[in-house]
């Protein structure tokens, strides 16, 4: 318990509470919200100053559900997991089983085991998430037990099938989880007989008479979940076994019973029933991005926040020299200012019922406001331009088809060839979703992920989608995912080309096409369908001396033709046999041989660049670093250009600590100072961690992230980049920015400046 400052904030539409306080080195700021008429608290908890380092910090949900189990989002439907041990010292216990959640984790359960009692109205039921299913050997079919586990998982179960006389599942040191139920298939096995044996003669009784059985473990989970946990034992998990003369049948019964996922169990008066009798209540954190999270036995939720490791390979830099933090600490020990957004929903029922899956979606996708003119005509009373019911069908993806981008290709989608639609099942049971458009679809079909129409797997016309009355009808089977092609009856005629999307090329230009040696990712847009290359990549040259280089042009999968420029500054004379053209069919490439020669320039370093255009609107460039030396023909030296010129470009960027009151906008400038023989151009990006890209309210906003500069021989200029600081900003904040140089294959990181927002007096 740590002490801090509490004020409570209202409003017309709702009631703030704000909590200050410090923790060790942090200044923590925690705003809870409560609007009114939302079914919904948010949270926004703001970090200031050092973590330090190896620590990890986490908020704490303390959740009075008895019975519930984890269970997270992800990706495109909900899984059951393992309760963990957060607060175990890990030198002695490393499994503390963290687990990441897409866009919600909470305490529910995916599926459960429902206890019927003859003197009971109701039933007690059991939660199940991670499930361990002995298998009855050659008494089942394989496909019958591969169909049941992909049942469990469907509706959320994480399952593992194990044999009866195998090795059971529940040990940390070889398992990555625990289970928290074993589903036995038939009687006559081994492991069965020793639960039975082990447990109340009257468990085998009933199994009897009605086929199936559940016996509780005989340790609550607050006993027997702890740190480095061992549950191979007979009796250590509830079990649940199922049985009959014809085990092909028996299993097919319990899949089908799985349905709404529930497994129905009588259970005689007699007999005890489940140690973790199941509240019928469930509880989400809803969050943005993929953090991990964990939950305790006694059902306290944590969610990371942020952790700060020294670990190799943190601090690791390779570029030149190490840069830090401005407080001179490693990027990875994140000691600038942090802001979380989490919302905490709750509902009847479990995580479906409860509609966890649309609540993280909202959260994760808010609405969008535009203000647009008035025009014409009067506005129905509700109108939507896309839909699709029921909820457990979630569109994932909207946009028109085709994406020449990704393969290479000039120009943009074209309107005609209607919209690319992708929706998902999320609850674990099948449904026919209903596709809406604004005027009506006039065709949909199924296509793979590439947007390729598939065959109808049901030649009748009774296949996947269906279009009545203007409504496609998409059947979704559990744990679905479909992706259309749609053409929707309000659609241009002919062949119109759509506007961008986004970008289609870099926004600096030329573009380097050996990229990796400026450190810029997998590709540029475009992913260079024709490329241009020199080599070698430094040559030196003594004086009056040449040297022969190769430039080579290279296609990929479709025709390319042009010129190449080459462009050598003063100093340096470069001959050719004859023009540089090209004509390439697709896959081929040219080579052409240059002699590059010293023409009477002064020792010191040169860059020579072979350009070409592609049919993207783009210019590509590769540079040849030539070092003239100043001896005489025939002189030996060992170094190469840039051991003899490691500083041809000064970089500064100036100021080293930049304050900001809310409202204000500010510059920070790079200063260059070029020392080669030649101009050098290239681009610079100034990078600052998420919270300055004005993507949130109160952030500060950065602008631009990259600009292209170019600077004559010896010659100084400068870059400068805007920092806004909106009127929301909150004070104390701070974080950093650096720049980073990319020219002719080099790359230069300045050290970080300091970017603050002043606290409040």
């Amino acid at each position: 318990q740590l002490p801090a400052e509490v004020r409570v904030e209202t409003s017309p539409i709702g009631t703030r509470l704000v909590t200050t306080g410090a923790f060790d080195e942090l200044r923590i700021t925690q705003e809870v919200t409560l609007w009114d008429d939302v079914a919904r608290v948010d949270l926004r908890t703001h970090v200031d100053g050092s973590i330090d380092h190896d620590r990890l910090l986490r908020i704490r949900f303390e959740l009075d559900l008895p019975g519930t189990l984890p269970v997270a989002e992800v990706g495109f439907a909900a899984v059951g997991r393992s309760f963990g041990f957060p607060n175990s010292d890990t030198a002695e216990h490393q499994w503390t089983l963290d687990s990441p959640a897409h866009t919600w984790a909470g305490l529910s359960a995916t599926a459960r085991i429902a206890l019927h009692r003859a003197e009971d109205a109701g039933a007690h039921a059991h939660a199940i998430g991670v499930a361990e299913v002995v298998s009855a050997g050659s008494s089942v079919r394989p496909g019958a037990l591969r169909a049941l586990l992909a049942r469990l998982v469907a509706v959320g179960v994480t399952a593992t099938t194990t044999e009866p006389e195998g090795p059971r599942y529940g040990a940390l040191d070889v398992d990555s989880n625990l289970p928290d139920i074993r589903i036995v298939l038939g009687a006559d096995n081994v492991f069965a007989r020793q639960v039975l044996q082990a447990a109340d003669p009257g468990y085998a009784a009933a199994l009897a008479v009605s086929g199936r059985v559940f016996i509780p473990a005989t340790e609550p989970r607050s006993r027997s979940l702890m740190p480095g946990a061992d549950l191979r034992g007979t009796r250590d998990l509830p079990v649940l076994i199922v049985t009959g003369p014809d085990l092909d049948a028996t299993v097919a019964a319990l899949i089908a019973d799985l349905d709404d996922a529930t497994i129905d169990v009588d259970l005689p008066a007699e007999l005890a029933g489940t140690t973790e009798p199941l509240v019928d209540h469930s509880v989400a954190v809803l969050n943005q991005g993929t953090p991990g999270f964990v939950a305790e036995s006694d059902g306290t939720l944590y969610v990371s926040l942020m952790r700060a490791c020294s670990g190799w390979p943190s601090g690791v830099w390779i570029d030149g020299e190490a840069r830090t933090t401005p407080d001179g600490a490693s990027f990875s020990w994140q000691h600038w200012s942090h802001t979380f957004g989490l919302s905490l929903v709750s509902g009847a029922g479990d995580w479906r019922q409860a509609g966890f899956v649309r609540s993280g979606q909202e959260i994760n996708h808010p609405l969008l406001a535009r203000q647009v003119s008035s025009g014409g005509g009067d506005l129905p009373a509700s109108l939507s331009l896309l839909s699709v019911e029921p909820e457990q069908a979630v569109l994932s993806a909207l946009k028109p088809c085709g994406n020449p981008l990704a393969s290479a290709l000039s120009g943009s989608p074209k309107r005609e060839d209607g919209l690319a639609v992708r929706l998902y099942e999320a609850t674990g049971r099948p449904v026919t979703a209903l596709l809406r458009m604004h005027g009506g679809v006039d065709e949909a079909a199924t296509a793979d992920l590439l947007e390729r129409l598939l065959p109808d797997p049901e030649p009748s016309g009774d296949g996947v989608v269906q279009v009545r009355d203007g409504v496609a009808h998409v059947r979704l089977e559990p744990a679905d995912v479909v992706t259309l092609t749609v053409q929707p009856h309000l659609r241009p005629s002919g062949s119109v080309s759509g506007p961008h999307l986004g970008p289609s090329r870099e926004l600096v230009q030329p573009v380097s096409t050996r990229y990796w040696l400026h450190n810029k990712g997998p590709a540029p847009l475009g992913y260079l369908p024709v490329s241009v290359n020199l080599s070698p990549s430094t040559v030196r040259l003594p004086r009056g001396g040449s040297a022969p280089l190769t430039v080579t042009v290279a296609g990929s999968g479709r025709p390319a033709t042009g010129v190449i420029h080459l462009e050598f500054p003063a100093g340096l004379a470069v001959e050719t046999a004859g023009t540089l053209d090209y004509d390439l069919g697709a896959g081929e490439h040219a080579e052409f041989t240059v002699l590059v020669r010293d023409d009477n320039g002064l020792p010191g370093t040169y860059f020579g660049t072979a350009r070409i255009d592609d049919d993207l609107g783009q210019t590509l460039e590769d540079s040849v670093e030539v070092l003239l030396t100043g001896d005489e023909p025939g002189t030996a030296s060992a170094t190469t250009p840039a051991e003899a010129t490691p500083d041809l470009l000064d970089v500064r960027l100036e100021p080293s600590t930049l304050e900001l009151a809310p409202g204000e906008t500010a510059t920070l400038t790079v200063r260059l100072s070029n020392h080669a023989r030649s101009a050098i151009h290239g681009e610079v990006q100034l990078l600052s961690p998420f919270g300055t890209w004005g993507a949130s309210p109160g952030d500060l906003d950065v602008q631009p992230w990259t600009r292209a500069f170019e600077i004559g021989s010896g010659a100084d200029g400068e870059v400068q980049f805007t920092v806004h600081a909106p009127t929301d900003a909150r004070p104390g904040m701070h974080a950093w920015a650096l720049a980073k140089m990319m020219y002719h294959g080099r790359v230069y990181y300045t050290a970080t400046v300091d970017l603050r927002v002043p606290a409040a007096s």
